[in-house]
């Protein structure tokens, strides 16, 4: 008679495969619900792979979920393959989190990333607001993102939605989510050695700024405002291996509710335009509409490729800061035909932006052109605009041209720009204008455009609006006076504009 000793029952009898085969073991757990299979996977590793086999073939997966690169997950496939054993081949995870034990699952997925070692993007999506739940939520989730950007050495860029601003990885550990807020380290005795840093990295000193409340030292030694950040419902993680500057990570916030991105500074709160080279060819903003240049100094084949990425982008505003531009290479290089580009806009101190134009001439939707100027100009600035125009003039398709005017005071007097010959030859070539909307300040500017229009070879409707508030011709005064000395500019325009079917005109006070 063989005599075992406990240490070798222990051993014979932790083996599931010597009590039943492996195949009856399945055909058991198959009427075992989901919660008591997670227990069960937790028994042995025979218990485990068959346990999370069954579970994951109830929700839809199969085996070559651990190899595939794409890995989409529930929270129950979460659960069971947070148990499982074995890595995954996965360069995206996209997960879904509703508000049921939310910090038990971010836990459980942060550990699941770090047995995902080929990640490049991470989705999160949260069907309530992740920052009105508990600290120890939101540190959880901190936590989680520390964890994955720290696998960079390069910046973490954070896109919000009309705003983009950098930090380093190691600064993610101090962000304070429960106040809504991503916050620098303290800028006490660490400062000199951090701002040594930068200058090594970019070669610049930090720009001071006025002392705010919520603000965010960025790795390039600059200090910008930081808006709050509400209603945290969704986010995407990418980390990026550039090909010359160290792997940096992109966190996008809210990126299913970002339409519009501003590149270049506008109200101190967007991305230097030294990096948007770095930045722009890895971002994904599936919602972006609208994009507002404000810099000309962006990589002119990083804002291609951006642009390039997000076909669906239909509204571009050039907005050049500090006046007209001497740089004379295309800003879009070479020409980028954009699928659904329809309104191109040129804002009050862009003159000269035929350096975008000219690269999203052979747009195929490109319908409407918004430029807006003063009314008087001088020879240099008139020859930018007419630059412009004449790029509106070669369009084939049938084009709506927006025309914003105001009056400039200058010391000596200029001829209003629409009643040069040269203005007027430009005019004649607009045979692809159909629509013109004319917005001025005053009744008198608008009059002062009829010579001009009255060249324009086709077009069939001119729309006359007086603002008060012009230059800024997005925004509309909350009523109007159709009887302001309307009547009698409209029979006046009429008469002039002899060959113009539909004339329209309405003061907006």
């Amino acid at each position: 008679m063989t005599n075992l000793s406990t240490r070798d029952r222990s051993r014979r009898l932790a083996s599931p495969g010597d009590i039943l085969p492996v195949e009856l073991w399945e055909f058991i757990f198959r009427h075992i619900a989901d919660p008591e299979l997670l227990h069960l996977a937790r028994v042995c590793s025979t218990f485990n792979a068959v346990s999370i086999r069954l579970l994951l073939a109830r929700h839809g997966q199969g085996q070559d979920i651990f190899d595939r690169t794409d890995l989409q997950l529930s929270v129950y496939t979460l659960r069971g393959l947070y148990l499982s054993l074995r890595s995954f081949s996965a360069t995206r995870v996209t997960c879904s989190l509703d508000r049921a034990e939310t910090q038990r699952n971010i836990h459980l997925l942060d550990a699941l990333l770090t047995r995902t070692p080929n990640l490049r993007h991470l989705d999160l999506e949260f069907n309530h607001d992740l920052l009105g739940d508990l600290a120890c939520v939101n540190k959880a989730f901190r936590d989680m993102v520390a964890s994955v950007v720290h696998r960079t050495t390069g910046p973490v860029f954070i896109f919000l939605e009309d705003e983009i601003f950098s930090c380093w990885p190691h600064n993610v550990d101090t962000w304070d989510l429960q106040h809504s807020l991503f916050m620098s380290p303290d800028p006490g005795t660490k400062t000199g050695a951090w701002v040594k840093h930068i200058r090594e990295r970019f070669g610049r000193k930090p720009v001071p700024t006025k002392p705010t409340i919520g603000k965010i030292r960025l790795h390039t030694g600059d200090i910008m405002d930081v808006k709050r950040l509400f209603s945290l419902r969704a986010v995407s993680i990418q980390l990026v291996e550039g090909n010359k500057d160290p792997p940096c990570a992109l966190l996008i916030l809210n990126p299913g509710k970002v339409d519009t991105i501003c590149l270049g500074r506008l109200d101190g709160a967007n991305i230097p335009a030294a990096d948007l080279g770095g930045a722009l060819v890895h971002v994904a903003l599936p919602s972006l509409r609208r994009v507002i240049i404000h810099t000309d100094k962006a990589n002119p084949t990083a804002l291609r490729t951006f642009l390039a990425n997000h076909p669906q982008v239909s509204d571009i505003t050039y907005n050049v800061p500090g006046g007209v531009s001497t740089l004379t290479h295309k800003l879009i290089d070479p020409p980028l035909a954009h699928p659904a580009l329809a309104l191109f806009r040129s804002a009050t101190d862009a003159l000269g932006s035929a350096r975008v134009l000219c690269g999203l001439q052979d747009s195929p939707n490109l319908y409407e052109f918004a430029f807006s100027f003063p009314g008087t100009l001088r020879p240099e600035r008139l020859a930018l605009l007419l630059e412009d125009l004449r790029l509106v003039a070669v369009r084939t398709r049938d084009t709506k041209l927006t025309l914003g005017v105001w009056k400039q005071h200058l010391a000596q007097p200029v001829k209003f720009w629409a009643s040069e010959e040269e203005a007027w030859e430009v005019a004649r070539a607009m045979h692809a204008v159909h629509v013109c909307l004319v917005k001025t300040s005053t009744i008198g500017d608008a009059r002062e455009m009829f010579p001009w229009l009255a060249q324009l070879p086709s077009a069939a409707e001119i729309q006359f609006e007086i603002h008060g508030d012009l230059p800024d011709m997005d925004n509309m005064p909350p009523g109007f006076d159709p009887q302001h000395d309307i009547p009698e500019f409209l029979k006046e325009a009429r008469a002039t504009l002899i060959s113009v079917r539909d004339i329209t005109a309405w003061y907006y006070y």
